[in-house]
C-alpha cells in the first residue's frame, strides 16, 4: 500500500490553523488558571509569585543568549551557518508572502486608447 509523502511546506499549510487555533485555545486556559489562582491567593502574593516566574524566565533567555554569544567566538563557523540558514529562512518566507500577496491581488489591465476622447 504506498503512503502518502509530505514535504515541510504542505505539513505547514495543513497544519497551521491548527497549530493557531490550539494556541488560541491554550492562551485561553492560561488566562482561565491565572485567575483561578489569583483569587485563591491573595493579590500581593500572587503579584510576586507572578513576578518571580517572569524573572526566572529572562534570566533563562539571557543565558542562553550569552552561551550563543559564547559559542560565536568560540565557534564561529557554526555561528556563520546558523545564521546564514537562518537568513535563507527569512527571505524564504518573504519570498513566499510576496507571492501570496501577488496570487490574491485581482488585476485589471486598462488599454490606453488610440487617440484621445474628448
Amino acid at each position: 500500500m504506498p503512503t502518502k509523502v509530505y514535504n515541510k511546506k504542505s505539513l505547514y499549510k495543513k497544519n497551521f490553523k491548527l497549530i493557531l487555533c490550539r494556541l488560541v485555545e491554550l492562551k485561553g486556559l492560561a488566562q482561565e488558571v491565572q485567575t483561578v489562582l489569583q483569587r485563591a491567593v491573595t493579590t500581593p502574593v500572587f503579584v510576586e509569585l507572578f513576578q518571580s516566574v517572569r524573572s526566572d524566565l529572562s534570566q533563562k533567555r539571557a543565558d542562553r543568549k550569552q552561551k550563543r554569544a559564547f559559542d560565536a567566538v568560540i565557534d564561529p563557523e557554526k555561528s556563520a551557518k546558523r545564521k546564514q540558514a537562518k537568513n535563507l529562512a527569512k527571505r524564504a518566507l518573504r519570498q513566499r508572502k510576496a507571492a501570496e500577496f501577488a496570487n490574491s491581488k485581482t488585476r485589471i489591465r486598462v488599454k490606453k486608447a488610440s487617440q484621445p476622447v474628448f
